[in-house]
């Protein structure tokens, strides 16, 4: 009897300690708030500031808070301004971010993902809080085929010279860079365009020299990168379809590319219908030769890297199933099988 009761006290003290753990390590993680959103007003207190983090679900405990926030020497330090502090993963990151300057009031911070089409752009401004995202359409372009409304956009060709060379019946889609933006509120839409302008002039200069070399023109290389973009999800598959949609081009074999067929309907299919590939557009590839008149999306660096960078290889044909995986054919019966196979 006596070694069991020593058998149970170790037992329940056992417990405590491990609940004791298991609590100090769920107190010091940070909460999960229903908007990651927080904002520090000017000349605020550190107590209130440690006290809103709680009631907003960001920390679970402000004594845990408080122990972190002194250690990391940093308690006099929280910045006024709006804070975006979603993926936060410590209290320490917490307190990071609420260091380094927040959004002000008069800004907003908008991101732009790498395959984003112009619609998706003005989406992603009006969700930031932009007052005006239909105004881009004037800046940027109208829908693909409305020709007449694109020729009256604004020439910004004299301050962005790499817009020379696109044609006058294509808007601004393929130029407006993937990145995280910082705006003032009060910001026209040719401001905010033309900041995603300027980062794509930025990204492009170190690119000039393969785009000379390939013996292609910029706007070719901006639209094949646009399709490798929303076709493909690494930079190798990327370059691997890099060779073999320019190799189709070269001895003028249809592009069939799926992905324009969705910029046509609005649609996000990984297999579009019959109905679908059959649609009236210039954009259609499955309709019309070549490339499309202009880029279908907004690609990233890894994108255009691989329209210069082609990856040589002996197929015609690839196809990407459901996991996202890329299967490659060198005939036509070959693709079918794997069409069968993989498209099910």
């Amino acid at each position: 009897m006596h070694i069991n009761r020593k058998l149970t006290i170790l037992i329940v003290l056992t417990a405590a300690l491990a609940a004791t753990v298991w609590f100090a390590v769920w107190s010091a993680t940070p909460g999960r708030p229903s908007d990651p959103k927080f904002a520090i007003a000017a000349n605020e207190g550190t107590d209130s500031i440690i006290r809103r983090l709680q009631d907003g679900g960001f920390i679970r405990s402000s004594l845990m808070f408080r122990l972190v926030l002194s250690e990391s020497g940093l308690g006099g330090k929280l910045k006024p301004g709006q804070f975006d502090l979603s993926g936060a993963a410590s209290y320490g990151e917490i307190i990071w971010r609420l260091t380094q300057g927040g959004i002000g009031a008069d800004e907003l911070t908008v991101l732009i993902k790498e395959g984003y089409r112009v619609r998706e752009i003005r989406d992603a401004l009006a969700v930031a809080g932009y007052s005006d995202p239909d105004g881009i359409y004037a800046i940027a372009g109208p829908p693909v085929d409305d020709i007449q409304k694109i020729r009256q956009l604004p020439d910004l060709s004299a301050k962005f010279p790499f817009l020379k060379e696109k044609p006058d019946d294509v808007g601004l889609e393929g130029y407006l860079f993937p990145d995280t933006y910082r705006l003032y509120r009060q910001a026209t839409p040719q401001q905010i365009i033309e900041k995603m302008l300027q980062n794509f002039g930025d990204h492009l200069e170190p690119l000039l020299p393969e785009v000379r070399a390939s013996g292609r023109s910029l706007p070719e290389v901006v639209t094949m990168a646009s399709i490798l973009e929303k076709e493909l999800r690494t930079p190798q598959s990327r370059s691997m379809a890099a060779d073999i949609f320019w190799r189709r081009l070269g001895v003028g074999m249809a592009l069939q590319s799926d992905a324009t067929v969705n910029y046509v309907t609005g649609k996000s299919l990984a297999s579009p219908s019959l109905a679908d590939t059959q649609a009236d557009s210039r954009y259609n590839t499955y309709r019309h030769a070549g490339l499309p008149p202009g880029p279908i999306c907004n690609p990233g660096e890894s994108a255009l890297k691989a329209a210069l960078e082609p990856t040589a290889n002996r197929y015609w044909f690839y196809l990407t199933d459901a996991g996202g995986n890329v299967h490659y054919a060198s005939t036509l019966a070959e693709h079918n099988a794997n069409k069968a196979k993989y498209l099910k």
